[in-house]
């Protein structure tokens, strides 16, 4: 009987602990969904463009998006999480250490308008909000967009 009363003791905490995690995976997916859309507005830069200029949501956050200055040219590049286009191969750990100081993790630092970004906002996240964000850019629909890497 004890064998019995243990396994379902061990099974009803493993549910209830298995629900709570998935619980905590959604709210922190949605709290990422929340900065990533809302306030970090990854997508006014990262999202594809059409000829005119327009949004193509479809390939939301597969790069593309060219920026032109006197003193730099940047394409946003592509964060989804395709493997071979994007950030598919990245960790959460590689794309919280993006936001936190601007280092890619081949050594490289990010360039044209993201330095601002990283330097002017996504740095003073707390590492609740960064794994959050990290979180809801692994989750997204991968979109094998390839483009041109800063110069």
């Amino acid at each position: 009987m004890i064998g019995i009363r243990s396994t379902a003791l061990f099974c009803a905490a493993f549910s209830f602990a298995t629900l709570a995690h998935s619980q905590g995976n959604k709210e922190l997916l949605e709290r990422g969904r929340y900065l990533g859309e809302g306030i970090a507005a990854c997508g006014n830069c990262h999202t594809a463009r059409d000829e005119k200029g327009a949004p193509v949501p479809e390939r939301g956050l597969s790069g593309g998006m060219v920026f032109e200055a006197p003193v730099f040219r940047a394409v946003a590049p592509n964060i989804t999480p395709d493997p071979e286009t994007g950030i598919g191969k990245w960790t959460e750990a590689n794309i919280i250490e993006v936001l936190k100081s601007g280092l890619t993790p081949d050594g490289d630092t990010v360039g044209g308008a993201m330095t601002d970004v990283v330097n002017h906002g996504t740095s003073f996240l707390n590492d609740a909000d960064l794994k959050a964000i990290a979180v809801y850019l692994k989750s997204v629909k991968p979109v094998r967009n390839k483009v041109e890497k800063k110069k």
